[in-house]
């Protein structure tokens, strides 16, 4: 238990930061997601969704696994000086190339991705992706010193500076020049509205910047030189998890790429035509207002017709655009549930590596994967029980009544996704780390083939959908390898009867929650109820009065 407790309080400080972090950027979607209050609409909102999407590909390529086998290798060469110096020259040789070469072809790459008037975007976060793949091992070295707190600090430091610029440009600024305050004459030296959303860009690469000076102690406090056997070994264990990372970002974004460049249902333009859902006014007397309504509202519509007019293949572009943007909404309302995975995994990794040879670590694993659904349960059955007040942080544009089922599915694919990461405990430590890359290949194959199959028909809701059979079939089959391969005595009875349980009372809070808000907590307390009194501390009993003799 003492064990526990440490897990945990390495969890609460290490999450600190991301917790702290993703709470304070959830705040700014009240504001982001308000065009009257500077914010975006969702066709603005969509581009740095999909932006993001790429940046996290991306990260995963340019650190190539290396922070994992930073944890391993120290443990296992016992020389943490010389696997950091060797990792971190290898991320600042292929951070420079990469950030030069990106920077080099960003007007080729922004026409590609279909941004051809904005380079500038591809510029900013090239250099964002090789930063922060800079930093990734001199973060890892901070978790596997457990020195927690500087991490925490580093990291919250840069959140803070990220969005206080995004607060700054995208709120203040316009306000200040709107109003003539008396900082407008400052404010407009330093401020282009044109530059809009990459303002949001720019910010980050401030952050990015700050917090690699911050972590300039940790990268020159080590004597600098390059084991080239070690690195062979670091990147022969780190390579099927550099596939695994491709396959895991597929299943966790690739909807958030493929929702703008996928065919759609005829009913999603009909409805954003009707709901005005586009970031431009078009007045209806206009003969493009009458072009676009006549061939959306046509029988025969079909949103790959070469033969469509271009104001109508510009207001597809926008349609998808702004479904993308409401789906990357809705995405910030699951944040809860991701944001524990995150901070979960930041103390977990290291410590389940720290206590492999201690006796009875297998058992320890179970009781963290049995209070880790615990918590996942509860803020499933939390965010889905009131969601209509935690919609209300969206701005009313994004308040698609598609929603709950979305989120919801979300919320429940998130879950089965942190029972996964517990369960790749196994092939970390049995070293079959090739195992990991297939279960995400596996996983990617079904994101790739049901969001093709599934957003035609039924828009993003098919997205939510896709990524929820994603994440259950591969922590299936992740089960059944770690009981052949590394065995761990999970309490499986107990866990599914949490599982089913949280299950059952979210749809029985959905089918009675329009009657009373009672039910809701009704259903909330159940579950802990259930809780307490299969967890709760046993007395043992001594019935011999001799031992007391």
């Amino acid at each position: 238990m003492k064990i526990l407790k440490k897990l945990a309080g390495q969890t609460v400080i290490y999450g600190l930061s991301s917790v702290v972090g993703r709470l304070l950027n959830y705040l700014l979607v009240p504001f982001l997601t308000r065009p009257d209050l500077g914010g975006f609409f969702p066709a603005q909102y969509g581009v740095i969704t999909e932006m993001y999407a790429y940046i996290a590909f991306l990260i995963v390529i340019l650190t190539y696994g290396f922070e994992t086998a930073f944890f391993r290798f120290s443990n296992k060469e016992g020389d943490l000086n010389g696997v950091y110096s060797t990792a971190l020259i290898s991320l600042l040789i292929s951070s420079v190339i990469f950030a030069s070469g990106a920077y080099i072809f960003s007007d080729s790459i922004s026409a590609f991705i279909g941004y051809v008037n904005n380079p500038e975007y591809v510029q900013i976060l090239s250099l964002v992706v090789a930063l922060d793949a800079l930093t990734s091992i001199s973060f890892a070295k901070l978790r596997l010193q457990n020195r927690a707190a500087r991490f925490a600090l580093v990291k919250l430091i840069g959140i803070f500076v990220n969005i206080g610029l995004v607060l700054f440009f995208i709120l203040y600024c316009p306000y200040a020049i709107k109003n003539d305050l008396q900082s407008s004459s400052f404010v407009s030296t330093i401020y282009n509205s044109d530059i809009g959303i990459g303002y949001v860009f720019i910010a980050n690469l401030v952050s990015s910047i700050i917090t690699a000076i911050m972590l300039i102690p940790e990268m020159f406090n080590v004597v600098y030189r390059f084991n080239k056997r070690l690195w062979k070994e670091m990147f022969k264990y780190s390579f099927p998890l550099i596939i695994a990372g491709l396959a895991g970002m597929i299943n966790e974004t690739l909807d958030r790429v493929l929702i703008k460049h996928v065919s759609h249902p005829v009913e999603v333009y009909q409805n954003h035509f009707l709901q005005k859902v586009w970031n431009e006014k078009i007045p209806e007397e206009s003969a493009e207002y009458i072009t676009i309504k006549d061939e959306v509202f046509d029988s025969d519509f079909k949103d790959t017709n070469t033969n469509l007019s271009l104001e109508t293949k510009r207001f597809i572009m926008i349609v998808r655009q702004s479904e993308l943007g409401l789906y990357g909404g809705f995405y910030k309302l699951a944040i809860l549930m991701i944001l524990f995975i995150q901070t979960f995994r930041f103390a977990a990794e290291p410590f389940f590596f720290s206590h492999e040879k201690e006796k009875g670590s297998r058992k320890t694993y179970a009781v963290v994967m049995k209070y880790f659904l615990i918590v996942m349960c509860i803020i499933f059955l939390l965010v889905t029980s009131f969601y209509d007040i935690i919609v209300m942080f969206l701005g009313e544009q994004y308040r698609d009544t598609r929603g709950f089922f979305v989120v919801s599915i979300l919320l429940l694919a998130n879950l089965f996704l942190g029972i996964y990461y517990n369960l790749a405990v196994w092939y970390k430590l049995s070293e079959k780390t090739n195992y990991g890359a297939y279960l995400s290949l596996i996983g990617a194959i079904i994101t790739l083939s049901l969001n093709l199959i599934l957003i035609p028909i039924f828009g993003f809701e098919g997205s939510a959908f896709a990524t929820l059979a994603c994440y259950v079939s591969i922590t299936i089959i992740s089960y059944y390898f770690s009981k052949k391969y590394y065995e761990i005595p999970y309490e499986k009875n107990r866990l599914m009867l949490y599982l089913t349980t949280s299950l059952a009372l979210f749809f029985a809070i959905y089918l009675l929650s329009p009657y009373s808000v009672i039910f809701k907590f009704i259903g909330i307390v159940l579950f802990f109820i259930l809780v307490y009194a299969l967890e709760r501390p046993k007395k043992t009993v001594i019935s011999n009065p001799k031992l007391f003799n």
